[in-house]
């Protein structure tokens, strides 16, 4: 999907986020109808894969956008309100994967180090950490579960 695909047609935009509303619900419908619980990861796959079919490239953020729109709508809410799980709820039950083991050290430096105005992404070998942890326990993060995977298109 372009943002213009016809620069002389005023209302190539508007059908095509009309397309856009339409794909999502679609999908959001379609999942609820199939699903006891729709989740963002389950509902973005499912729209990459009915856009991509359809020749359309989403943006980033664009996603974001549609399930936000369409997941707060009154009546969607009023529908299949009790299935949709938030972003948050989801993120919170995501595996858990240990970044960092017990008794690892972590420093902690307090001023930024900055090369030509800019923030440098590796902190030089000389540098002192103005502060140290040691962890009491694993460190742990979430991540997508393996039937969740995103697909890029």
């Amino acid at each position: 999907m372009s943002l213009f695909s016809d620069p002389t047609d005023l209302n190539a935009h508007g059908r095509n986020l009309a397309q856009l509303l339409l794909l999502g619900g679609f999908q959001l419908e379609a999942l609820a109808a199939d699903q006891p619980e729709v989740t963002f990861s389950a509902w973005s796959v499912a729209v990459k894969k009915a856009a991509a079919g359809r020749g359309m490239t989403l943006e980033n953020g664009q996603l974001d956008w549609l399930w936000e729109a369409l997941t707060t709508e009154p009546k969607v809410r009023s529908e299949i309100g009790a299935q949709i799980r938030s972003r948050e709820e989801e993120w919170k039950n995501q595996k858990r994967v240990t970044v960092l083991n017990r008794d690892q050290t972590l420093g902690i430096f307090l001023k930024p180090f900055t090369a030509f105005g800019g923030p440098v992404l590796r902190v030089p070998a000389e540098a002192e950490p103005a502060g140290t942890i040691r962890l009491l326990g694993p460190l742990m993060i979430a991540r997508p579960r393996v039937n969740e995977t995103k697909i890029h298109v």
